[in-house]
């Protein structure tokens, strides 16, 4: 099998960086086109849907993730390669193969997210990933 496209999804925390340059360090080996994918977790903003900032909450969680996304498309253009920054709404392991079904060969994704709560519902993400996605998946575990 040929991997002509690489999926990275970022939350932006340390782990995903981490999992971002192992996936472009392979993206470059393959020659393959690169897709940075950032989701915004629907339940994040349905949490705040009984108070009157939902919309501001909604607009600062994609403005984070498309941040998030830029940075590492920006790192993936500096190294000559074609990517496609996207940045979707959503559950994030459904959104991650959703895309991956229709855009990528291979996802590469770190095993842990930001830290606490939000580290232990990223590794619950990658685990769904794993378990569900239609192409392979490289999970990259942080240096400690």
């Amino acid at each position: 099998m040929t991997y002509e496209a690489v999926l990275i999804p970022t939350d932006g925390s340390t782990e995903s960086i981490e999992a971002g340059e192992e996936g472009l360090d392979l993206a470059e080996a393959l020659d393959a086109e690169v897709h940075v994918l950032s989701v915004v977790d629907a339940e994040a903003t349905a949490m705040t849907m009984h108070t009157g900032a939902a919309e501001e909450q909604r607009k600062r969680l994609r403005n984070r993730a498309e941040e998030n996304a830029g940075r590492l498309a920006d790192k993936a253009r500096e190294r000559g390669l074609e990517v496609v920054k996207h940045v979707e709404m959503g559950v994030p392991a459904d959104k991650i193969t959703e895309y991956a079904g229709e855009n990528a060969d291979i996802i590469v994704m770190g095993t842990r997210g930001r830290s606490g709560v939000e580290r232990a519902l990223l590794g619950s993400v990658t685990d769904k990933v794993v378990r569900t996605s239609p192409v392979p998946v490289v999970t990259v575990s942080p240096e400690d």
